[in-house]
Formats: C-alpha cells, sequence, structure tokens
C-alpha cells in the first residue's frame, strides 16, 4: 500500500482576490493519516434560487477544516451519524495561508457527511472540504417520484456551495483562506453522476425531452438542459461508484470536457466498462479495485465481505489525494504523477486504465 510521504513547503498559488501570490497551506505531497484526524467542523444553512425558474431552495453546508483547538463536541450528521473526530465549531488554525477546496456530492438517500473520513484526510493536508446536503435526496428526505430536473438540481446545489465559500463576508473565519479560482469535485454514486455532469459534458438533447414527456417538465425545466452545467473554477472531477446516464448525458460531447476526470469503482459494484468507454474522448484515468463494493468509497459501516474497510479506503484516498495535488496545486511530482500514469503501483488489487495513455 503506498502511503504518499509528506513534505514540508507550501506550493505558492495565486489569491482569488488580488492575484498576488500567497503560501498555500498544503505540503508539496500528501499523506494518509492512519490515526485519528482531529479537524473543525460547521454546519450552516443556504438559500439560493434555482437559476431557471427561480425557484427557492435551502441546503445544508458540511464543512471540514483545520484547527489548532478542538471543541468536545463531535459532529452528529442529520441527526444520527456520529462523528466524534469532527469537532462542532472549533475555532479555524491561525494560519495567514490559502487552503484548496474540496467539493463533495453524496449519493442518493444519504447525506453530505457520509463520506466524512475522505474530507478528514484533505484537512490533514491544509485543505477546506465542504458538502452539501442535497435537499430532497438524503436519508430524511427523499423526494419519489424523483423529478427529471432533478440531477440539474444537485449539480447547481454543488455550484452554489461553490459560491457561498467564494462570497464570504469578512467576519466569517473562512474569509480570505480558501481559494475558490481552482477547485476539485468529488461524488459518490448518484454523486458520482453529479460530479460526472460538473465536467461540463453537455446534455442529450432527445433523451431529456422524452424523460420530460414521461415525467414531466416546465419548458423552464426542460431549457435549463440546453448548456453544460461546468464552471471554470472546477478544475477536476472524480466520480466513485457512480455513472453518467446515457439518456441525460450526450456521448459526442465528452471530446469538448477540458478537465481530467478521476473515475473508481469496484468490482463487487457495477462494471465501469461501459462508463469509462463512453467517457473516453475525455481525459479520464479509470482505477478499478478488486473487490471494492458500492460503499467502499464512503465512510458508512455497510459490510463488504470481498475488501477489509480500511484497505479500500487507503486505496482511494491514495488515488484521489494525488489527482487533487496535480488538478488544483498543479504537482508534477513524481509521488504523483507515477499515481496518476499507473507507473507508481498504489496496489495489487487496483487495475489502470487512462483514455489518453
Amino acid at each position: 500500500m503506498l502511503l504518499l510521504l509528506l513534505a514540508c513547503t507550501g506550493k505558492p498559488v495565486d489569491s482569488a482576490d488580488t492575484g498576488a501570490p500567497v503560501a498555500a497551506c498544503v505540503p508539496d505531497l500528501p499523506s494518509i493519516d492512519t490515526d485519528d484526524t482531529i479537524v473543525g467542523y460547521r454546519y450552516v444553512s443556504h438559500d439560493y434560487a434555482l437559476p431557471w425558474d427561480g425557484t427557492a431552495r435551502t441546503i445544508g453546508l458540511n464543512l471540514w477544516y483545520s484547527t489548532d483547538a478542538p471543541t468536545d463536541e463531535g459532529a452528529q450528521y442529520i441527526g444520527m451519524w456520529n462523528d466524534p473526530d469532527s469537532r462542532v465549531d472549533s475555532p479555524m488554525d491561525p494560519r495567514e495561508c490559502l487552503r484548496p477546496l474540496l467539493l463533495y456530492s453524496h449519493g442518493s438517500q444519504a447525506w453530505g457527511g457520509s463520506n466524512y473520513e475522505l474530507m478528514q484526510q484533505f484537512v490533514h493536508n491544509g485543505w477546506v472540504a465542504v458538502a452539501p446536503d442535497h435537499t430532497g435526496n438524503t436519508l430524511v428526505d427523499d423526494l419519489d417520484p424523483r423529478p427529471v430536473v432533478y440531477p440539474l438540481v444537485r449539480a447547481t446545489d454543488i455550484v452554489e456551495t461553490l459560491n457561498w465559500v467564494a462570497s464570504l463576508q469578512e467576519d466569517d473565519p473562512l474569509y480570505g483562506k480558501v481559494d475558490t479560482s481552482r477547485v476539485l469535485v468529488l461524488g459518490h454514486s448518484f454523486g458520482g453522476q453529479t460530479s460526472w455532469l460538473l465536467s461540463g459534458v453537455g446534455f442529450n438533447t432527445d433523451g431529456v425531452a422524452t424523460s420530460c414527456a414521461e415525467g414531466g417538465c416546465t419548458a423552464e425545466e426542460q431549457a435549463a438542459f440546453d448548456h453544460p452545467t461546468g464552471d471554470p473554477r472546477i478544475v477536476g472531477v472524480g466520480p466513485m461508484a457512480g455513472s453518467a446516464d446515457s439518456t441525460l448525458v450526450d456521448d459526442a460531447t465528452w471530446g469538448d470536457v477540458a478537465v481530467p476526470i478521476l473515475y473508481q469503482t469496484g468490482t463487487a459494484d457495477n462494471d465501469g466498462t461501459e462508463p469509462y468507454t463512453r467517457a473516453s474522448a475525455a481525459d479520464v484515468r479509470w482505477v478499478e479495485i478488486d473487490g471494492a463494493c458500492h460503499e467502499s468509497f464512503t465512510s458508512t459501516d455497510l459490510p463488504c465481505d470481498t475488501l477489509p474497510k480500511d484497505e479500500g479506503q487507503q486505496i482511494v484516498w491514495s488515488y484521489t489525494l494525488a489527482f487533487g495535488w496535480a488538478t488544483v496545486l498543479g504537482s508534477d511530482a513524481p509521488e504523483v504523477t507515477g499515481v496518476l500514469d499507473g507507473s507508481i503501483q498504489v496496489s495489487p488489487r487496483v487495475a489502470f486504465q487512462h483514455s489518453r495513455m
């Protein structure tokens, strides 16, 4: 198992506000913390209006960040899932440096904190991580039937989460400490599809029209699918155990996708061959993990008889951290590029393919 080595110096990045070089809060190389990583945690509510028809929407945001004075209270996600290592309302560490930003989209009927251990690994390495609870598709509120436009709503939740971080007020502890100009988006299962969509791929006009005819759409909702949902601030996406529905996505537009994609799947889950093949005109790395189940990519304790949880997590963390260093921070360190070109074997369980090889 590869544990990337920690280095001590940060890589300069440009401040989104001034353009001046500001030292980043990250090491040159990421590392995996196998002990309990204590981080700060906040939960806030964010109101916004859907851009295609102005419908009011409220989402909850889960935020993880580094702290040097943790409180005693552990986080509890959606009122039932305890995380003792994410300490509620802890003060942010006072370092005057920019934190890169990770945004995460949870799976269907899950919750923003369902992958808190991966969020903690990024925070351990100097990042800030934010994951919305996708209202209408969590464990405690799931729409049935789900509106045809809902995949687009989910993608908008992620962009709005980014907008929230980018527009923080001066009295917020995160103000001026997060780089929102270059952002990584990850997602699991249905959130994997959300991340695929945020790559900037186009929509299947005929497929959307058929779905709208069958499931009902307003004219504004159907028109909202006329344009890709990518955002220029998103520079890499990482779908995990989730594909982009071919009735929703126009496969002919994968060649127009400019951002790299890290696609991770498990052999004890769904076969990732078809989604990878469809998207292969884009820059896609496919990491297939032997024995990984659907929840091997999250922090949930659902059993997986074919892969120990710790082993699966360290594989996922190694690839995901390396991908963040390459896409967001521009790292060309051999320890990073070797993971992402397949020349470094993270685990014998991994089958690695790259559409640009």
